[in-house]
């Protein structure tokens, strides 16, 4: 219906705001910029990012704070996003709450075409990279 397939649209623009925002920062670091640093309040526990010298490269620096830093690519990012996705379809409290109210075929399909959607980061970042291509044609 309308409500599902409104719903559908705004999760599929953060999934296009994710990817772009993926490729920026791939695109960034691989063109000699400096990647996305976390505001201080970003950073986990709510501890200050540790601050990192103008030239020591990023890696080093994620080193010394005992962190692995490395920004994934559009597609290990999407294949995490549906992998995400995949693990909450079946995992999430909300699913059985919502096939108890509405019947299960209903819950099944708002979990795996809206809140979940099944390798939808996938098929968008192949969609929005064909688009990129015809752009750049």
């Amino acid at each position: 219906g309308g409500a599902t397939s409104g719903l559908g649209a705004r999760a599929g623009s953060f999934s296009q705001l994710l990817a772009n925002n993926i490729k920026s920062a791939v695109g960034a670091k691989s063109e000699g910029g400096e990647p996305h640093e976390p505001a201080a309040d970003d950073a986990e526990g709510g501890r200050p990012a540790p601050p990192a010298a103008a030239a020591e490269e990023p890696k080093r620096a994620a080193d010394r704070a005992g962190k692995y830093a490395r920004v994934l690519t559009a597609a290990e990012s999407a294949a995490a996003q549906d992998f995400h996705d995949m693990w909450q379809r079946s995992h999430d409290p909300a699913i059985p709450m919502f096939a108890g109210w509405f019947g299960k075929e209903w819950a099944e399909r708002l979990a795996s075409e809206v809140l979940f959607p099944e390798d939808k980061a996938k098929e968008e970042l192949k969609a929005w990279e064909a688009q990129q291509r015809g752009v750049d044609d």
